[in-house]
Protein backbone atom coordinates (compact mmCIF):
# COMPACT_ATOMS: atom_id res chain seq x y z
CA UNK A 1 0.00 0.00 0.00
CA UNK A 2 1.37 3.38 -1.00
CA UNK A 3 1.11 5.71 2.02
CA UNK A 4 1.11 8.77 -0.23
CA UNK A 5 -1.99 8.24 -2.39
CA UNK A 6 -5.69 7.63 -1.92
CA UNK A 7 -5.21 3.88 -1.52
CA UNK A 8 -4.12 4.65 2.05
CA UNK A 9 -7.28 5.40 4.13
CA UNK A 10 -5.39 7.72 6.49
CA UNK A 11 -4.00 9.69 3.57
CA UNK A 12 -7.40 9.87 1.85
CA UNK A 13 -9.00 11.15 5.08
CA UNK A 14 -6.47 13.95 5.51
CA UNK A 15 -8.20 17.29 4.80
CA UNK A 16 -6.75 19.51 2.14
CA UNK A 17 -7.01 22.57 4.40
CA UNK A 18 -5.99 22.59 8.04
CA UNK A 19 -8.47 23.86 10.61
CA UNK A 20 -5.60 25.33 12.65
CA UNK A 21 -5.12 29.02 12.07
CA UNK A 22 -1.82 30.18 10.64
CA UNK A 23 0.35 31.49 13.53
CA UNK A 24 0.56 35.27 13.62
CA UNK A 25 1.69 37.95 16.03
CA UNK A 26 -1.86 38.25 17.31
CA UNK A 27 -2.86 34.63 17.96
CA UNK A 28 0.44 33.20 19.28
CA UNK A 29 0.32 32.55 23.03
CA UNK A 30 2.73 34.45 25.21
CA UNK A 31 5.71 32.40 26.43
CA UNK A 32 6.13 31.83 30.13
CA UNK A 33 9.22 30.32 31.65
CA UNK A 34 9.68 28.12 34.68
CA UNK A 35 11.73 29.17 37.67
CA UNK A 36 15.36 28.24 37.26
CA UNK A 37 18.52 28.58 39.31
CA UNK A 38 22.19 29.14 38.82
CA UNK A 39 24.45 32.12 38.37
CA UNK A 40 26.20 31.88 35.03
CA UNK A 41 27.91 35.18 35.64
CA UNK A 42 30.02 34.01 38.58
CA UNK A 43 32.33 31.15 39.43
CA UNK A 44 29.52 28.97 40.78
CA UNK A 45 27.53 27.95 37.74
CA UNK A 46 25.19 25.52 39.45
CA UNK A 47 22.48 26.34 42.00
CA UNK A 48 23.23 25.51 45.56
CA UNK A 49 24.82 26.96 48.65
CA UNK A 50 27.51 28.72 46.61
CA UNK A 51 25.30 30.18 43.88
CA UNK A 52 22.25 32.39 43.53
CA UNK A 53 19.29 30.04 43.22
CA UNK A 54 16.64 32.75 43.45
CA UNK A 55 16.90 33.88 39.85
CA UNK A 56 14.64 33.27 36.86
CA UNK A 57 14.81 34.02 33.14
CA UNK A 58 13.39 37.31 31.82
CA UNK A 59 10.00 38.05 30.26
CA UNK A 60 7.94 36.25 32.90
CA UNK A 61 4.78 38.17 33.75
CA UNK A 62 3.11 36.06 36.40
CA UNK A 63 2.75 35.76 40.17
CA UNK A 64 6.48 35.28 40.64
CA UNK A 65 7.30 38.67 39.14
CA UNK A 66 6.16 40.89 41.98
CA UNK A 67 8.06 38.87 44.55
CA UNK A 68 11.27 38.39 42.53
CA UNK A 69 14.66 39.86 43.38
CA UNK A 70 15.78 43.25 42.17
CA UNK A 71 18.69 41.90 40.14
CA UNK A 72 18.36 41.31 36.40
CA UNK A 73 17.79 37.59 36.16
CA UNK A 74 20.44 35.44 34.56
CA UNK A 75 18.86 33.18 31.94
CA UNK A 76 19.99 29.58 31.56
CA UNK A 77 22.10 28.53 28.59
CA UNK A 78 19.17 26.97 26.76
CA UNK A 79 17.28 30.29 26.94
CA UNK A 80 20.19 32.11 25.31
CA UNK A 81 20.53 29.55 22.56
CA UNK A 82 16.81 29.48 21.72
CA UNK A 83 15.77 33.11 22.15
CA UNK A 84 18.87 35.04 21.12
CA UNK A 85 20.95 34.70 17.99
CA UNK A 86 23.97 33.28 19.84
CA UNK A 87 27.08 32.06 18.05
CA UNK A 88 29.76 29.75 19.41
CA UNK A 89 32.80 29.10 17.25
CA UNK A 90 33.49 25.53 16.22
CA UNK A 91 37.15 26.17 17.07
CA UNK A 92 38.85 28.92 19.09
CA UNK A 93 42.15 28.44 17.31
CA UNK A 94 43.37 31.26 15.07
CA UNK A 95 45.12 29.72 12.06
CA UNK A 96 48.71 30.90 11.46
CA UNK A 97 49.23 33.78 9.04
CA UNK A 98 45.49 34.43 8.73
CA UNK A 99 45.74 37.83 10.42
CA UNK A 100 46.91 39.98 7.53
CA UNK A 101 46.28 43.56 6.49
CA UNK A 102 45.52 44.41 2.89
CA UNK A 103 45.09 48.04 1.90
CA UNK A 104 44.67 49.96 -1.33
CA UNK A 105 41.90 51.51 -3.35
CA UNK A 106 38.51 50.66 -1.84
CA UNK A 107 37.15 47.43 -3.24
CA UNK A 108 33.60 47.08 -4.49
CA UNK A 109 31.50 45.45 -1.77
CA UNK A 110 30.15 42.03 -2.74
CA UNK A 111 26.75 42.16 -1.06
CA UNK A 112 26.16 38.48 -1.76
CA UNK A 113 29.18 37.55 0.34
CA UNK A 114 27.71 38.37 3.78
CA UNK A 115 24.08 38.98 2.82
CA UNK A 116 21.88 38.87 -0.31
CA UNK A 117 22.15 41.74 -2.76
CA UNK A 118 18.42 41.92 -3.44
CA UNK A 119 17.64 42.35 0.27
CA UNK A 120 20.21 45.14 0.63
CA UNK A 121 18.95 46.87 -2.53
CA UNK A 122 15.41 46.92 -1.12
CA UNK A 123 16.76 48.43 2.10
CA UNK A 124 18.65 51.14 0.22
CA UNK A 125 15.57 52.04 -1.82
CA UNK A 126 13.47 52.36 1.34
CA UNK A 127 16.12 54.62 2.90
CA UNK A 128 16.12 56.91 -0.13
CA UNK A 129 12.42 57.66 0.42
CA UNK A 130 13.20 59.24 3.79
CA UNK A 131 15.03 62.18 2.24
CA UNK A 132 11.80 63.87 1.12
CA UNK A 133 10.12 63.69 4.56
CA UNK A 134 10.05 67.08 6.38
CA UNK A 135 11.74 67.10 9.76
CA UNK A 136 8.62 67.87 11.80
CA UNK A 137 6.62 65.15 10.02
CA UNK A 138 9.55 62.75 10.48
CA UNK A 139 9.60 63.28 14.24
CA UNK A 140 5.86 62.80 14.70
CA UNK A 141 5.73 59.66 12.59
CA UNK A 142 8.73 58.12 14.35
CA UNK A 143 7.13 58.83 17.71
CA UNK A 144 3.96 57.00 16.69
CA UNK A 145 5.22 54.00 14.73
CA UNK A 146 7.79 52.66 17.24
CA UNK A 147 6.07 50.58 19.97
CA UNK A 148 8.95 51.24 22.41
CA UNK A 149 9.35 54.96 21.73
CA UNK A 150 7.85 56.10 25.03
CA UNK A 151 10.38 54.09 27.03
CA UNK A 152 12.82 56.85 26.09
CA UNK A 153 15.53 57.49 28.66
CA UNK A 154 13.37 56.70 31.72
CA UNK A 155 15.12 58.01 34.87
CA UNK A 156 18.48 58.40 33.11
CA UNK A 157 20.09 61.17 31.10
CA UNK A 158 19.68 59.56 27.66
CA UNK A 159 18.44 56.51 25.77
CA UNK A 160 21.80 54.71 25.91
CA UNK A 161 21.21 53.73 29.55
CA UNK A 162 17.95 51.98 28.77
CA UNK A 163 19.49 50.17 25.79
CA UNK A 164 22.13 48.73 28.10
CA UNK A 165 19.44 47.83 30.65
CA UNK A 166 17.60 45.88 27.94
CA UNK A 167 20.77 43.96 27.03
CA UNK A 168 21.59 43.41 30.69
CA UNK A 169 18.17 41.86 31.37
CA UNK A 170 18.89 39.17 28.78
CA UNK A 171 22.63 38.59 29.17
CA UNK A 172 23.37 39.64 32.78
CA UNK A 173 26.31 41.91 31.98
CA UNK A 174 26.34 43.34 35.49
CA UNK A 175 27.10 40.02 37.19
CA UNK A 176 30.21 40.72 39.28
CA UNK A 177 33.29 38.87 38.10
CA UNK A 178 35.33 37.46 40.97
CA UNK A 179 39.09 37.81 41.36
CA UNK A 180 40.27 34.16 41.40
CA UNK A 181 43.50 34.88 43.28
CA UNK A 182 41.79 36.84 46.04
CA UNK A 183 38.90 34.40 46.28
CA UNK A 184 41.17 31.40 46.83
CA UNK A 185 43.19 33.09 49.56
CA UNK A 186 40.33 34.67 51.45
CA UNK A 187 36.74 33.87 50.66
CA UNK A 188 35.35 36.89 52.46
CA UNK A 189 37.73 39.49 51.05
CA UNK A 190 35.63 42.47 49.96
CA UNK A 191 38.10 43.38 47.19
CA UNK A 192 36.85 40.38 45.21
CA UNK A 193 33.28 41.74 45.27
CA UNK A 194 33.87 44.98 43.36
CA UNK A 195 32.25 45.31 39.95
CA UNK A 196 34.89 46.82 37.68
CA UNK A 197 34.10 48.17 34.23
CA UNK A 198 35.62 50.27 31.45
CA UNK A 199 33.41 52.55 29.37
CA UNK A 200 34.67 53.66 25.95
CA UNK A 201 33.42 56.42 23.65
CA UNK A 202 30.04 56.70 25.38
CA UNK A 203 29.82 60.36 26.36
CA UNK A 204 27.79 61.97 27.83
CA UNK A 205 27.86 58.83 29.95
CA UNK A 206 24.63 56.86 29.66
CA UNK A 207 26.35 53.47 29.95
CA UNK A 208 28.37 54.47 33.02
CA UNK A 209 25.31 56.02 34.63
CA UNK A 210 23.32 52.81 34.27
CA UNK A 211 26.13 50.53 35.48
CA UNK A 212 26.84 52.61 38.59
CA UNK A 213 23.14 53.08 39.32
CA UNK A 214 22.39 49.39 38.95
CA UNK A 215 25.18 48.16 41.19
CA UNK A 216 24.78 50.82 43.87
CA UNK A 217 21.03 50.34 44.14
CA UNK A 218 21.81 46.67 44.75
CA UNK A 219 23.93 47.79 47.68
CA UNK A 220 27.10 46.56 45.97
CA UNK A 221 30.37 48.25 45.12
CA UNK A 222 31.29 49.41 41.63
CA UNK A 223 34.17 51.25 40.06
CA UNK A 224 34.67 52.35 36.48
CA UNK A 225 37.24 53.85 34.15
CA UNK A 226 36.05 55.82 31.14
CA UNK A 227 37.51 57.53 28.09
CA UNK A 228 35.60 59.58 25.55
CA UNK A 229 36.29 62.43 23.17
CA UNK A 230 36.40 65.88 24.75
CA UNK A 231 33.93 68.40 23.40
CA UNK A 232 30.18 68.72 23.11
CA UNK A 233 29.60 65.03 23.94
CA UNK A 234 31.96 64.83 26.89
CA UNK A 235 30.86 63.09 30.10
CA UNK A 236 28.24 65.03 32.05
CA UNK A 237 28.41 63.39 35.46
CA UNK A 238 26.39 66.23 37.00
CA UNK A 239 23.38 64.86 35.12
CA UNK A 240 23.80 61.29 36.39
CA UNK A 241 21.04 59.87 38.55
CA UNK A 242 21.74 60.61 42.21
CA UNK A 243 21.69 56.94 43.13
CA UNK A 244 24.50 56.26 40.66
CA UNK A 245 26.82 57.64 43.38
CA UNK A 246 29.32 58.66 40.71
CA UNK A 247 31.60 60.57 43.08
CA UNK A 248 34.97 58.76 43.48
CA UNK A 249 33.59 55.71 41.63
CA UNK A 250 34.23 56.78 38.02
CA UNK A 251 37.65 57.81 36.75
CA UNK A 252 37.39 59.77 33.50
CA UNK A 253 40.66 59.73 31.56
CA UNK A 254 41.50 61.57 28.34
CA UNK A 255 44.65 59.78 27.31
CA UNK A 256 48.18 61.03 26.94
CA UNK A 257 47.30 64.01 24.73
CA UNK A 258 44.27 65.04 26.82
CA UNK A 259 41.79 64.80 23.93
CA UNK A 260 40.23 61.42 24.72
CA UNK A 261 40.70 60.41 21.06
CA UNK A 262 40.69 56.60 21.07
CA UNK A 263 42.12 56.52 17.53
CA UNK A 264 45.44 57.70 18.99
CA UNK A 265 47.45 54.60 19.92
CA UNK A 266 49.27 56.47 22.70
CA UNK A 267 45.92 57.25 24.33
CA UNK A 268 44.92 53.57 24.17
CA UNK A 269 48.22 52.50 25.74
CA UNK A 270 47.94 55.10 28.50
CA UNK A 271 44.35 54.11 29.32
CA UNK A 272 45.23 50.41 29.42
CA UNK A 273 48.21 51.15 31.68
CA UNK A 274 45.99 53.13 34.06
CA UNK A 275 43.42 50.32 34.31
CA UNK A 276 46.15 47.72 34.70
CA UNK A 277 47.79 49.68 37.50
CA UNK A 278 44.62 50.44 39.45
CA UNK A 279 43.26 46.87 39.20
CA UNK A 280 46.57 45.24 40.20
CA UNK A 281 46.90 43.67 36.77
CA UNK A 282 43.50 41.95 36.94
CA UNK A 283 41.61 44.12 34.45
CA UNK A 284 37.88 44.84 34.47
CA UNK A 285 34.93 42.48 34.34
CA UNK A 286 33.03 44.39 31.65
CA UNK A 287 34.03 46.70 28.80
CA UNK A 288 31.27 48.67 27.11
CA UNK A 289 31.78 50.68 23.92
CA UNK A 290 29.15 52.91 22.34
CA UNK A 291 31.21 54.95 19.89
CA UNK A 292 29.71 56.55 16.81
CA UNK A 293 30.22 59.43 14.40
CA UNK A 294 27.89 61.70 12.47
CA UNK A 295 27.23 60.34 8.98
CA UNK A 296 24.71 62.91 7.75
CA UNK A 297 24.85 62.76 3.98
CA UNK A 298 27.22 59.76 4.02
CA UNK A 299 24.83 57.05 5.20
CA UNK A 300 25.80 54.83 2.25
CA UNK A 301 29.38 54.53 3.57
CA UNK A 302 28.55 54.51 7.28
CA UNK A 303 30.06 51.08 7.84
CA UNK A 304 33.36 52.05 6.19
CA UNK A 305 33.64 55.32 8.12
CA UNK A 306 33.17 53.52 11.44
CA UNK A 307 35.57 50.63 10.92
CA UNK A 308 38.64 52.20 12.50
CA UNK A 309 36.65 53.41 15.51
CA UNK A 310 35.23 49.92 16.10
CA UNK A 311 38.70 48.39 15.69
CA UNK A 312 40.23 50.75 18.28
CA UNK A 313 37.45 50.02 20.78
CA UNK A 314 38.05 46.28 20.35
CA UNK A 315 41.80 46.79 20.74
CA UNK A 316 41.29 48.74 23.98
CA UNK A 317 39.00 46.01 25.26
CA UNK A 318 41.60 43.28 24.69
CA UNK A 319 44.13 45.35 26.64
CA UNK A 320 41.85 46.00 29.65
CA UNK A 321 39.39 43.08 30.03
CA UNK A 322 40.07 40.34 32.54
CA UNK A 323 39.87 36.66 31.69
CA UNK A 324 36.23 35.56 31.83
CA UNK A 325 35.03 39.15 31.34
CA UNK A 326 32.32 40.38 28.96
CA UNK A 327 32.29 42.97 26.18
CA UNK A 328 29.51 44.91 24.43
CA UNK A 329 30.20 47.15 21.42
CA UNK A 330 27.93 49.05 19.06
CA UNK A 331 28.23 48.31 15.35
CA UNK A 332 26.06 48.89 12.32
CA UNK A 333 26.10 46.93 9.05
CA UNK A 334 28.33 43.86 8.56
CA UNK A 335 28.60 43.88 4.76
CA UNK A 336 32.36 44.40 4.31
CA UNK A 337 35.24 41.98 5.02
CA UNK A 338 36.78 44.36 7.57
CA UNK A 339 33.72 44.48 9.86
CA UNK A 340 33.09 40.77 9.40
CA UNK A 341 36.76 40.12 10.20
CA UNK A 342 36.50 42.05 13.46
CA UNK A 343 33.45 40.04 14.51
CA UNK A 344 35.28 36.82 13.53
CA UNK A 345 38.23 37.77 15.77
CA UNK A 346 35.82 38.34 18.65
CA UNK A 347 34.17 34.96 18.10
CA UNK A 348 37.57 33.24 18.33
CA UNK A 349 38.50 34.92 21.62
CA UNK A 350 35.22 34.66 23.55
CA UNK A 351 33.18 31.64 24.59
CA UNK A 352 30.09 32.98 22.79
CA UNK A 353 29.03 36.10 20.95
CA UNK A 354 25.59 37.47 20.13
CA UNK A 355 24.77 40.12 17.53
CA UNK A 356 21.56 41.67 18.80
CA UNK A 357 19.37 44.76 18.59
CA UNK A 358 17.93 46.00 21.91
CA UNK A 359 14.20 46.56 22.06
CA UNK A 360 14.63 50.29 22.56
CA UNK A 361 16.96 50.69 19.58
CA UNK A 362 14.83 52.28 16.87
CA UNK A 363 13.94 49.64 14.27
CA UNK A 364 14.59 51.89 11.25
CA UNK A 365 18.34 52.26 11.84
CA UNK A 366 21.18 49.77 11.33
CA UNK A 367 22.36 49.94 14.94
CA UNK A 368 23.28 46.61 16.52
CA UNK A 369 25.40 45.45 19.43
CA UNK A 370 27.88 42.61 19.56
CA UNK A 371 27.77 41.10 23.03
CA UNK A 372 30.73 38.83 23.84
CA UNK A 373 30.64 36.48 26.82
CA UNK A 374 33.65 35.19 28.81
CA UNK A 375 37.03 36.18 27.41
CA UNK A 376 39.13 33.03 26.98
CA UNK A 377 42.59 34.56 27.50
CA UNK A 378 43.73 37.75 29.19
CA UNK A 379 45.49 40.16 26.78
CA UNK A 380 45.97 37.83 23.78
CA UNK A 381 49.27 39.14 22.37
CA UNK A 382 48.78 37.91 18.79
CA UNK A 383 45.47 39.73 18.38
CA UNK A 384 46.62 42.88 20.17
CA UNK A 385 49.72 43.26 17.99
CA UNK A 386 47.66 42.69 14.84
CA UNK A 387 45.07 45.31 15.76
CA UNK A 388 47.83 47.77 16.69
CA UNK A 389 49.39 47.24 13.27
CA UNK A 390 46.02 47.81 11.61
CA UNK A 391 45.47 51.03 13.56
CA UNK A 392 48.95 52.19 12.58
CA UNK A 393 48.17 51.48 8.92
CA UNK A 394 44.94 53.48 9.20
CA UNK A 395 46.96 56.42 10.57
CA UNK A 396 49.50 56.18 7.75
CA UNK A 397 46.74 56.17 5.12
CA UNK A 398 45.10 59.17 6.80
CA UNK A 399 48.34 61.17 6.82
CA UNK A 400 49.05 60.20 3.21
CA UNK A 401 45.59 61.37 2.16
CA UNK A 402 46.05 64.68 3.97
CA UNK A 403 49.44 65.30 2.39
CA UNK A 404 48.09 64.47 -1.07
CA UNK A 405 45.18 66.85 -0.60
CA UNK A 406 47.42 69.69 0.59
CA UNK A 407 49.80 69.15 -2.36
CA UNK A 408 47.03 70.03 -4.79
CA UNK A 409 46.08 73.64 -5.30
CA UNK A 410 42.51 74.74 -4.63
CA UNK A 411 41.83 75.15 -8.36
CA UNK A 412 43.41 71.89 -9.43
CA UNK A 413 41.01 69.06 -10.03
CA UNK A 414 42.09 65.41 -9.83
CA UNK A 415 43.14 63.98 -13.18
CA UNK A 416 40.71 61.07 -12.84
CA UNK A 417 38.03 59.74 -10.57
CA UNK A 418 40.45 57.17 -9.16
CA UNK A 419 42.81 59.93 -8.02
CA UNK A 420 40.08 61.38 -5.81
CA UNK A 421 39.56 58.09 -3.99
CA UNK A 422 41.67 57.64 -0.86
CA UNK A 423 43.35 54.36 -0.04
CA UNK A 424 41.76 52.31 2.72
CA UNK A 425 42.12 48.97 4.52
CA UNK A 426 40.12 46.29 2.74
CA UNK A 427 40.98 43.18 4.80
CA UNK A 428 42.28 42.46 8.29
CA UNK A 429 41.70 38.69 8.09
CA UNK A 430 42.61 36.51 5.13
CA UNK A 431 39.39 36.35 3.11
CA UNK A 432 39.93 32.69 2.27
CA UNK A 433 40.11 31.81 5.97
CA UNK A 434 37.07 33.98 6.73
CA UNK A 435 34.88 32.52 4.00
CA UNK A 436 36.19 29.04 4.76
CA UNK A 437 34.60 29.20 8.22
CA UNK A 438 31.19 28.06 7.00
CA UNK A 439 29.70 28.06 10.50
CA UNK A 440 30.60 31.73 11.01
CA UNK A 441 29.59 32.75 7.48
CA UNK A 442 26.17 31.17 7.94
CA UNK A 443 25.67 33.05 11.20
CA UNK A 444 26.67 36.46 9.81
CA UNK A 445 24.64 36.02 6.64
CA UNK A 446 21.55 34.94 8.58
CA UNK A 447 21.90 37.84 11.02
CA UNK A 448 22.39 40.36 8.21
CA UNK A 449 19.40 39.08 6.26
CA UNK A 450 17.15 39.14 9.31
CA UNK A 451 18.25 42.63 10.33
CA UNK A 452 17.96 44.09 6.82
CA UNK A 453 14.49 42.63 6.26
CA UNK A 454 13.22 43.91 9.61
CA UNK A 455 14.74 47.32 8.95
CA UNK A 456 13.09 47.50 5.53
CA UNK A 457 9.73 46.52 7.02
CA UNK A 458 10.14 49.18 9.74
CA UNK A 459 10.92 51.82 7.09
CA UNK A 460 7.84 50.85 5.08
CA UNK A 461 5.65 51.07 8.20
CA UNK A 462 7.18 54.45 9.00
CA UNK A 463 6.39 55.79 5.53
CA UNK A 464 2.82 54.59 5.92
CA UNK A 465 2.55 56.66 9.12
CA UNK A 466 4.02 59.62 7.23
CA UNK A 467 1.64 59.35 4.29
CA UNK A 468 -1.54 58.41 6.14
CA UNK A 469 -1.05 60.16 9.48
CA UNK A 470 -1.88 57.04 11.47
CA UNK A 471 -2.16 56.95 15.23
CA UNK A 472 -0.04 54.50 17.26
CA UNK A 473 -1.04 50.87 16.65
CA UNK A 474 0.11 49.80 20.13
CA UNK A 475 -0.51 50.92 23.68
CA UNK A 476 2.89 52.56 24.01
CA UNK A 477 2.31 53.63 27.60
CA UNK A 478 1.55 50.07 28.72
CA UNK A 479 4.59 48.76 26.81
CA UNK A 480 6.75 51.31 28.59
CA UNK A 481 5.46 50.27 32.01
CA UNK A 482 6.03 46.60 31.28
CA UNK A 483 9.56 47.18 29.96
CA UNK A 484 10.60 49.26 32.96
CA UNK A 485 9.03 46.73 35.29
CA UNK A 486 10.84 43.82 33.65
CA UNK A 487 14.17 45.65 33.60
CA UNK A 488 13.66 46.71 37.23
CA UNK A 489 13.79 50.43 36.50
CA UNK A 490 11.38 52.64 38.47
CA UNK A 491 9.18 55.00 36.46
CA UNK A 492 10.19 58.62 36.27
CA UNK A 493 8.44 60.54 39.09
CA UNK A 494 5.75 62.93 37.92
CA UNK A 495 5.88 66.59 38.99
CA UNK A 496 3.90 67.41 42.11
CA UNK A 497 0.72 69.37 41.43
CA UNK A 498 -1.52 70.22 44.45
CA UNK A 499 -4.54 70.65 42.20
CA UNK A 500 -4.02 67.18 40.74
CA UNK A 501 -3.86 65.71 44.26
CA UNK A 502 -7.11 67.44 45.22
CA UNK A 503 -8.73 66.10 42.04
CA UNK A 504 -7.60 62.56 42.87
CA UNK A 505 -8.94 62.81 46.44
CA UNK A 506 -12.27 64.14 45.15
CA UNK A 507 -12.40 61.33 42.57
CA UNK A 508 -11.73 58.65 45.21
CA UNK A 509 -14.46 60.00 47.52
CA UNK A 510 -17.07 59.68 44.79
CA UNK A 511 -16.00 56.24 43.55
CA UNK A 512 -18.15 53.17 44.25
CA UNK A 513 -16.88 51.03 47.11
CA UNK A 514 -15.87 48.10 44.94
CA UNK A 515 -13.73 50.41 42.78
CA UNK A 516 -12.16 52.04 45.86
CA UNK A 517 -11.16 48.64 47.21
CA UNK A 518 -9.74 47.59 43.85
CA UNK A 519 -7.63 50.73 43.67
CA UNK A 520 -6.37 50.27 47.23
CA UNK A 521 -5.33 46.74 46.40
CA UNK A 522 -3.34 47.94 43.40
CA UNK A 523 -1.61 50.56 45.56
CA UNK A 524 -0.68 47.85 48.04
CA UNK A 525 0.75 45.72 45.26
CA UNK A 526 2.64 48.70 43.82
CA UNK A 527 4.16 49.55 47.19
CA UNK A 528 5.05 45.88 47.73
CA UNK A 529 6.75 45.73 44.32
CA UNK A 530 8.61 49.05 44.70
CA UNK A 531 9.45 48.82 48.40
CA UNK A 532 12.39 50.61 50.00
CA UNK A 533 15.79 49.12 49.26
CA UNK A 534 17.60 47.35 52.10
CA UNK A 535 21.28 48.16 51.81
CA UNK A 536 23.71 45.28 52.25
CA UNK A 537 27.00 47.12 51.85
CA UNK A 538 29.14 48.70 54.53
CA UNK A 539 31.48 51.64 54.89
CA UNK A 540 31.18 54.80 52.79
CA UNK A 541 28.87 53.13 50.25
CA UNK A 542 26.28 52.45 52.91
CA UNK A 543 26.29 55.88 54.51
CA UNK A 544 26.28 57.63 51.15
CA UNK A 545 23.38 55.62 49.75
CA UNK A 546 21.35 55.86 52.95
CA UNK A 547 21.64 59.62 52.73
CA UNK A 548 20.48 59.51 49.12
CA UNK A 549 17.63 57.17 49.92
CA UNK A 550 16.22 59.44 52.64
CA UNK A 551 17.04 62.84 51.15
CA UNK A 552 16.87 62.53 47.36
CA UNK A 553 14.88 59.51 46.32
CA UNK A 554 11.52 60.49 44.94
CA UNK A 555 10.63 56.98 43.74
CA UNK A 556 11.49 53.90 45.84
CA UNK A 557 13.03 50.78 44.36
CA UNK A 558 12.09 47.10 44.60
CA UNK A 559 12.97 45.51 47.89
CA UNK A 560 16.07 43.33 48.16
CA UNK A 561 15.37 39.67 48.92
CA UNK A 562 16.10 38.61 52.51
CA UNK A 563 19.00 36.25 53.22
CA UNK A 564 18.29 32.74 52.02
CA UNK A 565 16.17 33.82 49.07
CA UNK A 566 12.92 35.75 48.65
CA UNK A 567 9.95 34.96 50.85
CA UNK A 568 6.60 34.41 49.17
CA UNK A 569 4.17 37.23 49.93
CA UNK A 570 0.67 36.55 51.23
CA UNK A 571 -1.80 35.43 48.54
CA UNK A 572 -3.55 38.79 48.67
CA UNK A 573 -0.36 40.58 47.61
CA UNK A 574 0.79 38.29 44.79
CA UNK A 575 0.62 39.04 41.08
CA UNK A 576 0.75 42.06 38.83
CA UNK A 577 -1.32 45.21 39.20
CA UNK A 578 -4.71 44.25 37.80
CA UNK A 579 -5.30 44.84 34.13
CA UNK A 580 -1.76 45.86 33.13
CA UNK A 581 -0.90 42.91 30.92
CA UNK A 582 -4.48 42.56 29.69
CA UNK A 583 -4.40 46.19 28.63
CA UNK A 584 -1.22 45.61 26.65
CA UNK A 585 -2.51 42.48 24.92
CA UNK A 586 -5.90 44.00 24.11
CA UNK A 587 -4.32 47.11 22.65
CA UNK A 588 -1.74 45.28 20.52
CA UNK A 589 -4.03 45.44 17.50
CA UNK A 590 -3.53 47.57 14.40
CA UNK A 591 -5.27 50.89 14.82
CA UNK A 592 -5.97 52.54 11.49
CA UNK A 593 -7.78 55.53 12.95
CA UNK A 594 -6.51 58.84 11.72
Amino acid sequence: MDPYNDSDPAYAATPLESSTAIPTFYNCPKVRFQQTGGNRGGPNHAPGPGGHNNQRPPFQFDAHHSQGPLRPLIPPAEFLDQHLDVFQASSYEIPPNCLEIKSGRPEAVDLDLFCIKGIVDNLVESKKKLRAVPQDVFGRARQRCNPYELVGSSIFMNRASVKLASIDSQLALTATKEDPSIGNESEGNENSKIFRFADLCSGPGGFSEYLLWRKHTWGERARGWAMTLKGDLDFQTEKFHRDAAVQDNLRIFYGRDGTGDILNQENIDAFAALVDQQTNGLGVGLVSADGGISVDGDEAVQETLLQRLILCQILTMFMTLQKGGDFVVKIFDIFTPVTAGLVWILSRNFEKICVMKPLTSRPMNSERYVVCRHLLKRQPSQVIEHLKAANSRYQQLKEKGQSTASARSDNEAPSSTLDSIKDDINHIVDLAVLTGDSHFMEYIKRNNMKTAIRQTEALDVFLKYVNEGLRPAFDQEAIKRLCLQEWRIPPRPQPYHPQQQQHQQHHQQHQPRHQQGHQYQNQQQHQQHYGHLQQRSSGPYQSQQQHQLHQHRSQPYPQQPPPGGPRRPPPSQRGQPSGLLDSLLNNMQPNARR
